[in-house]
């Protein structure tokens, strides 16, 4: 999660996220930096050492159940996580969308009333989102 510090600290982030039983543990990309910050107000358990790139890890309060028309929308990272956020915790969704793809949405929610998308597994980067975005228009077309 990415956060502003101008907004608030890691501190007080963590332990809201704790008071929601939605935080597991905090990543860093060394030992210099899990000394400096996380150390300070986490057990050693809490935090984990990653020093690759963020990847995406569809969030396990998934979009397929709930809103399977943005599900299958070839989303990115961040926009997935926005909205897996929102369909957890409610409110306004947020306004993530491209026009495409809200173009897109309106032609998936009529095209999922009759049909399951069970042959699409979403991307959400590099040669594999290319794929499925290929996937889900011929999909559509059908």
């Amino acid at each position: 999660m990415e956060y502003d510090p101008g907004q608030t600290n890691l501190r007080e982030m963590t332990n809201a996220l704790k008071n929601q039983s939605s935080f597991y543990a905090l990543v860093v990309k060394n030992k210099e930096e899990a000394a400096a910050q996380a150390r300070k107000f986490l057990k050693e358990a809490e935090i984990k050492i990653d020093s690759s790139a963020p990847h995406f890890i569809e969030s396990k309060y998934s979009l397929q159940a709930q809103h399977p028309d943005l599900y299958y929308l070839d989303l990115t990272e961040q926009q997935a996580i926005a909205l897996n956020s929102w369909s957890y915790f409610g409110g306004k969704m947020p306004e993530v969308l491209t026009p495409e793809q809200k173009r897109l949405r309106e032609q998936l929610k009529i095209k999922l009333r009759f049909r399951a998308a069970s042959v699409l597994q979403p991307a959400r980067t590099g040669k594999a989102l290319q794929s499925y975005r290929e996937k889900l228009l011929r999909w559509l077309e059908q």
